[in-house]
């Protein structure tokens, strides 16, 4: 007795349930038209939002980083799983009952079965490590850093498990897609594409916990911590469709023909695929706004960071100084050294301290703001002599920028001494 049935001289893994008529040349299908139409608007959108990233890492800031470079690797591999699940419907491997395609046609499919759950993990291997190095700047405290790095191996920890598991889970090693070898064994491969979607739903849930109660104590205004908090929840997008994904995966589990029910899940993989580089590309999506359109995001173009009519990546200082009050006749020269590259969605979410200098030079026309500034200084002996004072404010207090000056202070040293025409003169 032949090992495998053969229906209308086609050898086939199953023969079909009584009464059901095999069309071989058509066969029934299923999501094959809607797995084209996610994929397609899928991968469009996840594009605009790698452009925007990209402009702003290239462009912006011009300092690439290691969470641009598993952006990049995840969002090639997003493609490549899409890619790979959209052949297996393409030569009617998936979407097609078993019993309804050739032998060689089932393996074909398990070939490209047994690829892209390995493409994917990478994929959410790399998307979900860019998400956490972006965590990682949010505080510099040692706990949040040993907690971000903790949740980091912890994706990378399952990941690479399951993409372990996947390769070298039959022996021998082409038993992993072809089904007419009978002699060797393998692993419950559907038992570990729910194990993945349990650990995918477990690291949503922390990546979406994370950050919340860091956002609840900011002092900042409610239009913008809400603004905040439904960027994170956008960003748990993921978490519902691994839901989604989980439960149409348990059929899967008992199914003989897992050809047929198995494509319903993949269609939900193009989404997750897609909406895990869209939610990594979400931390440069407001700078992309100051940038190129502030007025979208109810911004002025003066309060974006830069100076749009001058070159390339010159940046304004946003923060009000000490004396900026004053009439513009008084002269005033301000020399201004901010290391931080730029105001990110980082600076949202964290009192991160930059260091200004302002040297200003005596004169007759002295602010009177300026003056009352350095007069608060108890070591300040007379106006005359040369000396460097620093002083702290809090810049909610006086600022253009509302949003940043609220999660900002700023530390200013001042320095103050003679104009050199005055020197001259004395000189002289």
């Amino acid at each position: 007795m032949a090992p495998f049935p053969t229906v209308n001289g086609v050898t086939v893994v199953m023969l079909p349930p009584e009464g059901y008529i095999v069309n071989f040349d058509h066969p029934q299908r299923r999501h094959q038209m809607e797995s084209y139409i996610i994929s397609g608007v899928g991968i469009t959108l996840a594009f605009l939002f790698v452009f925007q990233y990209l402009y702003v890492k290239f462009w912006i800031l011009r300092k690439p980083d290691g969470e641009t470079a598993c952006l990049i690797t995840a969002w090639i591999f997003s493609i490549g799983v899409q890619f790979v699940s959209l052949r297996s419907f393409v030569i009617g491997a998936t979407g097609v009952h078993a019993w309804e395609m050739p032998i060689q046609t089932f393996n074909d499919g398990n070939k490209l079965t047994f690829i892209s759950p390995i493409l994917y993990a990478v994929c959410t291997a790399f998307s979900k490590v860019a998400l956490t190095l972006f965590y990682r700047r949010l505080s510099p405290q040692r706990w949040w850093r040993w907690s971000v790095y903790s949740v980091l191996f912890l994706v990378a920890g399952y990941n690479l498990a399951i993409m372990l598991v996947i390769i070298f889970g039959c022996t021998p090693f082409e038993k992993s897609w072809d089904f007419t070898i009978l002699e060797g064994s393998c692993v419950n491969r559907p038992a570990v594409y729910i194990c993945t979607a349990i650990l995918g739903i477990a690291s949503d849930l922390i990546l979406l916990v994370m950050p919340l109660p860091m956002i609840l104590r900011l002092q900042m205004p409610r239009r913008q911590k809400a603004g905040l908090i439904v960027l994170f929840v956008i960003g748990s997008a993921t978490l519902v469709t691994s839901v989604v994904r989980l439960v149409l995966l348990v059929p899967f589990v008992s199914a003989s023909d897992y050809t047929w029910v198995l494509s319903s899940a993949i269609v939900w993989i193009y989404v997750e695929a897609n909406l895990l580089i869209i939610c990594a590309s979400l931390t440069t999506l407001r700078r992309f706004f100051l940038h190129v359109a502030p007025k979208f995001i109810g911004e002025r173009g003066s309060s974006a960071g830069y100076d749009l009519g001058s070159n390339r990546g010159s940046r304004q200082h946003p923060f009000r100084t000490i004396g900026s009050g004053a009439k513009k006749s008084r002269k005033v020269r301000l020399e201004v050294d901010i290391e931080d590259p730029g105001f990110d969605l980082r600076t949202i979410v964290q009192a991160q301290p930059v260091q200004t200098q302002i040297t200003t030079h005596e004169s007759e026309e002295q602010p009177e703001e300026m003056i009352r500034q350095i007069r608060r200084q108890e070591s300040l002996r007379k106006f005359g002599s040369a000396s460097v004072k620093t002083q702290k404010w809090d810049s909610r207090k006086d600022s253009d920028d509302e949003e940043r000056a609220i999660v900002q202070t700023t530390t200013v040293t001042v320095v103050y001494g003679p104009r050199e025409e005055e020197s001259k003169g004395n000189d002289d």
